[in-house]
């Protein structure tokens, strides 16, 4: 089996690549084989179109059986707290209107839902690991949201439990290609004006994301 792991900045890449001691690169992304699959990890860049045109072409290339799409995120649930791990059942873009647009273009709907054997592999790692987790809808968009308004409004609009800049493109490359996905994220600011401020857990938050990562290609089937 192939599993595609994307990250999006050079430090998510960089605990995956530090998690699985991958080595081969062929001056795009880095290989290593684990327990009979060949995982080969990626940096996507930031943003949604990075995102998408990176997937895509890591799909033709590498021709993967699974894609799993992870790093750090903005916190938009009131209780959520700093490291806790999200795993996306859904995702949506938060900056597309009227959202209602792919609703009328079948296949595709508001929301992007996430391999349900893959959301459950990521839950069991966090529970063996230890790690508080929750599963829910992740929002993507272009924008870095550090505003208390904006946050309010992804809760109440999409019931939102984190924010980043690429799940959701990777998701609807993914669901194009029919190929199963997962994303995961490690909270490592609150989305708020004191984004900024706490970006230095940005590190420790992606070792969290990569470290699910693993359990989960160690006991993928």
């Amino acid at each position: 089996m192939i599993v595609l792991i994307i990250g999006a900045m050079e430090n998510e890449v960089e605990a995956l690549i530090s998690s699985f001691g991958a080595k081969s690169s062929d001056g795009n992304a880095f290989s290593v084989d684990k327990g009979g699959n060949r995982i080969v990890i990626a940096k996507s860049g930031v943003g949604k179109v990075n995102a998408a045109a990176a997937t895509q072409k890591l799909i033709d290339t590498y021709k993967p059986d699974r894609i799993i799409n992870t790093g750090v995120a903005g916190g938009v649930a009131n209780d959520i707290e700093l490291g806790e791990i999200v795993i996306a059942s859904k995702l949506a873009y938060h900056d597309f209107h009227p959202l209602e647009i792919l609703e009328r273009n079948p296949p595709f709907s508001r929301l992007f839902t996430a391999d349900e054997t893959l959301v459950s592999l990521a839950e069991r790692a966090c529970e063996a690991l230890g790690a508080k987790y929750r599963t829910g809808v992740v929002v993507s968009g272009d924008c870095f949201v550090n505003d208390n308004d904006v946050k309010r409004r992804l809760r109440e609009e999409f019931t939102a439990e984190c924010t980043e800049m690429e799940g959701a493109a990777v998701a609807h490359v993914c669901l194009i290609n029919d190929v199963p996905f997962a994303v995961i994220r490690a909270v490592c600011d609150f989305a708020n004006a004191s984004a900024e401020l706490i970006n230095d857990f940005e590190q420790t938050a992606a070792h969290h994301a990569a470290s699910i990562t693993q359990y989960i290609i160690n006991n993928i089937k």
